[in-house]
């Protein structure tokens, strides 16, 4: 990918429209280095978190956080900024309103304006996802229903929302990199209720499909066949499991990295640990790689993975 010499930025309260030209800063981003966009949409005015100066004009990254998060948190928990700089336009942390819409019937009502924000934060550009947990499901959903499919998405710690899997329209398909725990106290492997929070009550949370039917889902979506290439790994300090399936005739690779033993959302880099072996430096070359057309025709599992062992 050409590295352009003047990346987006995204003032504080100014329009999405509103971007202005600066240098690429060198070093880590920090969270506090984030910036404040007011964005309008036809619900009201909503909020994202943009990282400044983060290299190549173009390409743009939406990561969602989870459910009753915050999207600076997010930022400082996953860094996929940090991982991308100097290879997309921006990385955007768009904030929900509680809850993201990802197609469970107890958060619907948010749908019209969850989408309205990200339609004005694509505003044209080429554009991939990424999330944790509600934020990987709103990303999953987004996959399936946008107008114009995103070109690659990473869904952490998420499952396919029973409901949505039931009514999600035909469409294209994403190449998809799916993160899921191998035991996740909140999203049940067998499928089912999301257990709940303090406050919610069992079942007002909505159903998921079991992990391998969210699996099953998006291999026939992927129109992915065949037995996929598989690499064990140490991901962020956790034992995984990587299978990678290419998509067949008119399809996109599809990869599942599972992670061994307990956790929910975005896995935490070890104690004085870089980017190296982490997932958000996985997440960042998934999306890098699937985002160019003229990749090379293979799946691109041992480049996008080789500094996990």
């Amino acid at each position: 990918m050409t590295r352009a010499p003047s990346p987006f930025r995204m003032a504080a309260a100014r329009p999405v429209a509103a971007l202005a030209h600066e240098r690429v800063a060198p070093g880590p981003l920090l969270p506090q280095a984030l910036r404040p966009l007011s964005v309008p949409t036809p619900q009201g005015l909503r909020l994202a978190h943009v990282a400044p100066g983060v290299g190549a004009a173009g390409l743009r990254v939406l990561a969602f956080h989870g459910g009753g998060g915050d999207g600076r948190r997010f930022a400082g928990r996953a860094r996929l900024h940090e991982a991308l700089q100097g290879h997309v336009g921006s990385v955007v942390y768009p904030q929900a309103e509680g809850h993201w819409a990802d197609g469970r019937v107890g958060v619907e009502r948010g749908w019209p304006g969850d989408l309205a924000l990200v339609q004005a934060l694509a505003s044209g550009a080429p554009l991939c996802l990424a999330g944790a947990s509600n934020g990987g499901m709103f990303a999953l959903r987004l996959a399936c229903e946008l107008a114009t499919p995103p070109a690659a998405v990473v869904a952490v710690s998420a499952a396919m929302p029973a409901d949505l899997a039931l009514r999600a329209p035909a469409g294209p398909p994403v190449p998809l990199m799916l993160v899921q725990w191998a035991e996740d106290p909140l999203l049940p492997w067998a499928g089912g209720h999301v257990a709940p929070r303090a406050g919610a009550g069992h079942g007002q949370r909505g159903r998921v499909l079991a992990a391998e039917e969210t699996l099953a889902f998006w291999r026939a979506r992927n129109r992915c066949a065949g037995p996929p290439r598989h690499r064990q790994a140490r991901i962020s300090g956790q034992r995984a499991e990587i299978h990678a399936w290419t998509g067949g005739s008119g399809g996109a690779d599809l990869w599942r990295v599972i992670l061994q033993g307990s956790g929910h959302g975005w896995p935490s880099r070890q104690p004085g640990a870089g980017l190296a072996g982490s997932l958000e430096q996985m997440a960042a070359r998934f999306l890098i790689w699937f985002s160019q057309k003229d990749r090379p025709a293979s799946a691109g599992l041992e480049g996008v993975s080789h500094d996990v062992i």
